[in-house]
């Protein structure tokens, strides 16, 4: 709760242009809560993980996650890292 309450302080001033210059419709909402629900939902997902495989483990798969990221993004995008 605290950094979230934090965070919604600092964000109009430091994110250009800035929470309330955003043009809200409804489909940059949609994006943004469908974004939320996957960020929770790895978040949930490496919590359940840690409970059943060790530490070391869990390093492994947040490495292979990393690096499907970059496969993905070289394929998909073009990027270049």
């Amino acid at each position: 709760p605290y950094a979230i309450c934090v965070q919604a302080a600092m964000s109009p001033l430091v994110d250009p242009p800035g929470i309330l210059d955003f043009a809200w419709t409804w489909e940059a909402v949609f994006w943004i809560a469908l974004s939320g629900i996957f960020a929770f939902l790895v978040n949930f997902s490496g919590f359940l993980v840690m409970g059943n495989i060790s530490a070391l483990a869990h390093v492994l798969l947040g490495q292979l996650k990393t690096a499907i990221i970059m496969i993905g993004a070289a394929i998909l995008f073009g990027s270049k890292y």
